[in-house]
């Protein structure tokens, strides 16, 4: 049945060829260093001279060698890409330039590698059925123009093939080279430490030194493999040369290993025909215990895709009144997509649950501007006053009258200086908050916007003029938030920490002060008597006091002849009660600003999400229908993106293809493929069935394999038939 079965996963690896994910396909696969005899191993399996040779790296794309034996009677032989089907190769030397050009269009001629695969179906009546894989050999120096990580990308496209569980590797090593430092060895027993998978490949026998030999290497007893290692003696270069065929090769390897004084008790286990038969017999096996795996790999990928393809839609309108309707149904989606995602109440077309706990979006992201960033930048906006101007704003508020009332004029100057300074991070904050809406717009999860871009493109821009002119009303109340806090100083407010209580907890108040006496002022509009209250009465005891200081200070060091410069500015040292005043001044800017603050926090906030948020949220239907809800646009914005074509056409392709996999199972399934449970070395390696022990059962891919017994067997891994 290995007949059957490997040419079953040929097809399948020809049909999924084109799969992005690809399958875990039961395959060998060939590793070897560069000139550890690869190519002579591969072409003495197939019989023919086929590779490409020469000095460094030759493979440079994984070949894929699907080998079928012809059926009986047919004698032809012939080779088929998979990038050229239907055409045949007779010629092998005509096979050798094919892979060699298909190469070059990939990779160029720099002796650079890729991993994308050649995949080279060979159909001979001399070869045993099976799967190989050639990669490239291991390179430690780069040479020429090849890339200075040659080593690096080749030990990674190698990693990609072995780690899969369903590669058998075949790890070729020359027998004139010491193991210890055998590439091929060690990148196998990175992915398989126990050696259930690998069959070691012994070759250059023929070139060891005189009175040495490798039978302990072949028995086992010096690089322990649980499937073995095989020797085999290939053409050397000179042979290749001299056009010595693969069969007369083949016949001198045979008598090599029939007339070794150590090789000739084993010589049944070694060569060529020996390494065939081994590996389509495991080959065969492994397949046996992957199909079940395969099918569930199959299922599942057609699940997906059928899914993604699903998710593009398909044309549930038919007619001009049905193409409208449906256009009127994409813009209701939008605007009540876009408000759930202000709102917190996200949701996907494709998903179930979009709420993520990786970071914030959307609404979040508001608030965050609002509770964050326009605090923290409120915040940051601190009393910025120098002394000189405290000490000018007092004495130009006192004006002529140095002795009388000093009105609220000065601390009025001073705050309005700060407040004017709080507009720029509200308005900051409103853009920022723009952005954010913009964000969530460009981040809905619509399958119709990937679908139609002109109708993404079209509704994206309707919508951002709708944001657009939200944001004139919302900076013209921004504005005029600072503009009543600048129109009104309420030095009223019950959170305003007034002049008494200030100077009851300063550090800086003069005990021993005590405002000079003066006459009562003779017109009651400056009275300041005891029942007076609040700042302005304070201001005017002590400011009054401190500006006569400040006079007759003046007026001792001044003479009657002198003139006043033109820019007069304060100077001189602070008097004992300029120092008191200044730092008097300086608390209460900094508690007045403080309000402030809170105020436009607050109600910026709350500007914000009115004429800004609220108004896009309310308006966006409206502003959608009015602008696209038009006939003459509805045929264009219908119209589906080409990109979102040829991903439906290449997921439809992938559907075909799936299915196509599946009914070579099915057949499978059908011919009884899966024989009886034999052992298997690959995942029962060490251990040996007898007769006796062994239970003999034969077992189906398909969900009515489950039968009457409806269970599975001890080590069986079963999986039910996926009907589609």
């Amino acid at each position: 049945m290995t007949e059957l079965l490997i040419p079953l996963v040929n097809k399948l690896q020809k049909v999924t060829a084109t799969l992005e994910q690809e399958l875990d396909l039961p395959q060998l696969v060939v590793i070897g260093g560069q000139s550890s005899g690869k190519s002579s191993v591969l072409e003495a399996l197939v019989g023919r001279n086929f590779l490409p040779r020469g000095t460094g790296i030759v493979t440079r794309r994984p070949l894929v060698l699907q080998l079928n034996k012809a059926p009986e009677g047919e004698n032809a032989e012939y080779g088929e890409f998979a990038h050229q089907p239907g055409k045949v190769y007779a010629d092998f030397d005509a096979i050798r330039n094919e892979i060699e050009a298909e190469t070059d269009r990939v990779t160029g001629r720099n002796k650079g590698i890729s991993a994308k695969p050649i995949i080279l179906q060979i159909t001979s009546p001399h070869v045993l059925p099976l799967t190989l894989v050639d990669t490239p050999g291991i390179a430690r120096v780069p040479v020429g123009d090849q890339p200075r990580d040659i080593e690096a990308q080749i030990r990674n496209l190698v990693l990609e093939y072995i780690t899969k569980p369903g590669a058998i590797i075949l790890a070729v090593q020359p027998a004139n080279q010491d193991l210890a430092t055998s590439d091929a060895l060690k990148l196998a027993a990175d992915v398989d430490p126990a050696g259930h998978r690998t069959i070691g490949v012994l070759t250059k026998l023929d070139l060891m030194d005189a009175g040495t030999d490798a039978l302990d290497i072949m028995l086992g007893k010096v690089v322990p493999l649980k499937l073995g290692i095989v020797g085999v003696v290939n053409r050397s270069q000179a042979d290749v040369v001299a056009s010595k065929s693969v069969a007369a090769g083949l016949s001198a390897e045979a008598a090599f290993f029939a007339n070794h004084p150590k090789y000739g008790p084993i010589a049944e286990s070694c060569g060529t025909a020996y390494l065939a038969a081994k590996c389509s017999t495991l080959l065969g096996k492994h397949i046996r215990r992957t199909i079940p795996k395969l099918k569930s790999q199959i299922t599942g990928l057609h699940a997906e895709t059928l899914a993604e393809l699903e998710s593009f839609g398909t044309e549930p309108y038919s007619g001009r009144e049905g193409k409208r309707v449906f256009v009127l149904q994409i813009l209701n989606k939008i605007s009540k997509t876009f408000a759930d995602q202000v709102d917190g109440h996200t949701h996907s077309a494709t998903r179930e649950n979009t709420l993520t706990t990786d970071e914030l979006n959307s609404g979040a992201r508001i608030r965050y501007v609002f509770q964050n960033v326009l605090a923290d930048a409120l915040d940051d906006i601190q009393v910025e006053l120098s002394t000189a101007d405290i000490r000018t704003a007092i004495k130009n508020a006192a004006g002529t009258a140095p002795a009388l009332f000093v009105p609220e004029a000065a601390f009025e100057l001073l705050i309005r200086t700060q407040i004017a300074r709080l507009g720029e991070p509200l308005l900051h904050a409103a853009d920022l908050v723009h952005n954010e809406l913009l964000r969530a717009l460009s981040s809905l999860d619509l399958p119709e916007l990937e679908r139609f871009s002109h109708l993404k493109d079209s509704s994206s821009e309707v919508a951002a003029d709708l944001l657009r002119s939200c944001m004139r009303p919302t900076r013209k109340m921004l504005s005029n938030l600072v503009d009543c806090e600048l129109s009104y100083i309420n030095t009223n407010h019950p959170d305003f920490t007034r002049g008494p209580e200030l100077l009851a907890n300063s550090d800086s108040t003069v005990d021993d002060y005590e405002p000079a006496p003066r006459a009562a002022p003779s017109r009651p509009v400056h009275s300041s008597s005891s029942e007076s209250s609040g700042p302005a009465s304070f201001l005017w005891s002590l400011f009054s006091s401190g500006s006569d200081e400040s006079s007759r200070a003046t007026d001792a060091r001044g003479t009657a002849s002198r003139s006043p410069p033109e820019v007069l500015r304060v100077d001189g040292k602070l008097s004992r009660m300029e120092t008191v005043q200044v730092n008097l001044i300086l608390r209460l800017l900094d508690s007045y600003l403080g309000i402030v603050k809170k105020n436009l926090h607050d109600m910026g906030s709350k500007a914000i999400m009115h004429f800004l948020v609220q108004n896009a949220k309310d308006n966006m239907q409206r502003a959608l229908v009015s602008n696209l809800y038009k006939d003459e646009l509805t045929e264009r914005l219908l119209r589906e993106d080409q990109r979102v074509v040829k991903h439906r056409a290449a997921l439809e392709h992938k559907l075909e293809v799936l299915e196509d996999a599946n009914d070579l199972l099915q057949m499978a399934e059908i011919h009884h493929l899966d024989l009886d449970d034999e052992w298997d070395p690959l995942t029962d390696a060490g251990s040996h069935h007898t007769s006796g022990s062994h239970r003999s059962r034969r077992r189906s891919l398909g969900s009515s394999a489950m039968g009457a017994r409806g269970r599975r067997d001890d080590d069986d891994e079963y999986r039910p038939r996926s009907r589609w």
